[in-house]
């Protein structure tokens, strides 16, 4: 299939239907397309004209990561992807030695860890992955039309299609299905639809530490890095930074701030918050670029998860998949690689399954395991910062995660299997319990006691210290 999709066996069902066609979708709607005769994917956006962010991805404005892990598992979905991607421009690098990653008590040497990885816009990313599932002869794609209901049998026990709103005419338009697949995103309204077959509607965790970010597309000098990454850290630093060169050599800068601590509108605001962020390497770029883009904000980066997989009952055909499920801070660039490790477990189950009775139960609690561990690692440090923006004090388990993550920044600093074990782990390529290996363990123990990014030690620093509740802008 032209390098896309294998499909070694007929499909065995004859309709399935994707609500929204993000990454999430678009990966799902390839996964289905093994399975089912056809597969209907909904969009509210007119059809994208080129590879540039959509009105229904907000975010695709910033700064995007694909993890090793995650791009492994688009590379069982879409044979070839990396080589496209390459070809299209993206850069390819070794993560040890182009990316720069300042933490604040300094930055881990320049050397090779064996993960490759690639940057690249959003726009660009989703234009290719989009070319790719409607060549596949059995998707249609409907745009301009938003999903309103589910409708099910007369029991409520099965989910036998969506009712979808054209904009046009608004057009109530019923489409039967097999199984329908909510990858809407992170204001999926998953919750409303399930009460409107009759279930009650499912509890929310969220972990808000009020992170908005800011974005500017700029042309400039070549640089011996392609990714810069300088992390919020607790307890004094809530602003940062991220930069990459994505496939047509521009930079993309994103700034971000948490805990009161946000960019403010308009280009005076953008380079003074750059300033405060306090990273000489990012303010020389900049400052030797041209910005060709305009400055866009984005504020929605709450962590979000719909307690779905602890519902008592749950319907036949109906899977909430990606964002639209569980939705990460996207500062830890989780999003991606979550969701195309999800509809691989999508594609599993179908492969095992003689028929859709219950698969659907099972399917959507198989994703609260896939979410787990980065759900974890993406609520440590917002735990805190949302404490503390709510006057309340962080349970222990937050403060003792918070304390040995940062004397982990300090121990990657001159350890180098330890900064191995913490690439293949943010990486998603080993699970997080690898940082808590004897040998991490006993190392992270012996670093220093003092909070991380010490301004009495390390120089020019800027943030808000939660412990004493001052603010510092030097």
């Amino acid at each position: 299939m032209d390098g896309n999709v294998e499909n070694s066996k007929p499909p065995r069902w004859e309709r399935a239907v994707v609500i929204g066609s993000g990454l999430a979708g678009l990966i799902t709607a390839a996964v289905l397309t093994r399975h089912f005769r056809e597969v209907t994917v909904l969009e509210r956006d007119s059809p994208p004209a080129e590879a540039a962010p959509r009105k229904g991805v907000p975010q695709g404005w910033h700064v995007h990561g694909l993890l090793v892990g995650g791009a492994d598992s688009l590379e069982k979905v879409f044979a070839g992807l990396r080589s496209e991607l390459s070809a299209g421009g993206a850069q390819t690098f070794d993560h040890g030695e182009g990316a720069r990653f300042y933490l604040p008590d300094g930055q881990p040497p320049v050397r090779a860890v064996g993960l490759n990885v690639q940057t690249f816009s959003r726009g660009f990313l989703e234009a290719v992955v989009r070319r790719r599932v409607a060549d596949l002869p059995s998707i249609r794609f409907e745009y301009g039309v938003t999903a309103d209901r589910l409708f099910a049998d007369q029991s409520g026990g099965s989910v036998r299609g969506v009712d979808a709103v054209r904009h046009g005419d608004g057009k109530v338009v019923r489409l039967e299905a097999d199984l329908v697949v909510d990858c809407s995103g992170r204001f999926s309204r998953v919750a409303d639809w399930l009460e409107g077959i009759g279930y009650p509607r499912p509890a929310e965790t969220v972990v808000d530490p009020q992170m908005v970010y800011a974005s500017r597309f700029y042309q400039g000098p070549d640089t011996n890095w392609s990714v810069l990454y300088q992390p919020v850290c607790l307890p004094n630093r809530p602003r940062g930074a991220y930069a990459v060169r994505v496939e047509d050599g521009r930079l993309l800068v994103t700034l971000l701030g948490l805990a009161g601590y946000a960019p403010a509108a308009g280009e005076h605001g953008f380079d003074e918050f750059l300033m405060s962020v306090g990273n000489p390497e990012l303010e020389k770029v900049v400052s030797a670029s041209q910005p060709v883009s305009p400055i866009h904000r984005f504020s929605r980066t709450e962590n979000r998860r719909r307690e779905l997989h602890r519902m008592r009952h749950w319907p036949d055909g109906f899977i909430c998949l990606g964002d639209a499920y569980c939705t990460f801070n996207p500062a830890y660039g989780q999003g991606i690689t979550v969701a195309a490790k999800s509809a691989l477990r999508l594609d599993r189950e179908l492969r095992r399954s003689r028929d859709l009775s219950g698969m659907s139960r099972k399917v959507q609690r198989g994703l609260h395991r896939i979410a787990f561990n980065p759900w974890m690692m993406a609520t440590i440090d917002d735990r805190v910062w949302a404490a503390h923006i709510a006057g309340q004090q962080p349970s222990l388990h937050a403060q003792v995660a918070g304390r040995y993550k940062n004397r982990l920044y300090r121990l990657i600093l001159h350890n180098a299997n330890a900064h191995l074990i913490f690439a293949q782990v943010f990486h998603a390529i080993r699970p997080p319990t690898a940082l808590l290996s004897p040998r991490i363990l006993y190392g992270v123990l012996r670093e220093p006691k003092e909070p991380c990014g010490d301004p009495s030690r390390h120089g020019r620093q800027s943030g808000h210290d939660i412990r004493s509740g001052r603010r510092r802008l030097s």
